[in-house]
């Protein structure tokens, strides 16, 4: 009578527990799940050939360019072209401002191209719009780098103050 019993709880115990499975597998809808897949590697378009840009409108240097820049004070010239790293193909940009020359690559993954070796750059504590600033102390006094989602930037003050006041440029559809 004994072993009936036990058998008894366990069965009621067991589907007990199934009934709260089915339950809870019943109230999962498809909305409780996650709808974007981790992603490892944003698919990137490539860059298609263009002809060398160079112009003292800040506009046509940033569609060129194709991604926002930041836009040195007192803007004087600019220009954009094709380049490579290491095989793949990358666009450049020169700004020559007032205070400041920035040039600039994209993808933000060839930024070495740009940056050099010959710079250590630390954490300066600083940032411009809305990035933060790295600062390598050289002979001719500090260059900044700035990277964002889409490019690399390096900023060379043309004085010995700080490198002036910058604008982020977008780009126009």
């Amino acid at each position: 009578m004994k072993a009936l019993n036990r058998i008894f709880s366990f069965v009621l115990a067991v589907l007990f527990i199934a009934a709260f499975y089915v339950f809870a597998v019943l109230l999962d809808t498809a909305d409780d799940k996650q709808d974007e897949q981790f992603v490892v590697e944003m698919a990137v378009t490539p860059l298609s050939p263009m002809e060398m840009v160079q112009s003292q409108d800040p506009q046509a240097i940033a569609n060129a360019f194709g991604a926002p820049l930041p836009l040195p004070e007192g803007f004087v010239s600019g220009k954009a072209e094709d380049t490579s790293y290491h095989g793949y193909p990358a666009r450049q940009v020169m700004l020559q401002g007032e205070k400041a020359l920035v040039t600039g690559i994209r993808p933000a993954s060839a930024a070495p191209k740009i940056l050099g070796k010959e710079f250590v750059f630390l954490a300066g504590g600083r940032t411009l719009l809305d990035y933060p600033l790295a600062v390598a102390q050289t002979e001719k006094g500090p260059v900044y780098s700035l990277t964002t989602e889409e490019a690399a930037f390096l900023i060379t003050p043309l004085t010995d103050e700080l490198p002036g006041g910058f604008s982020l440029m977008q780009i126009t559809p």
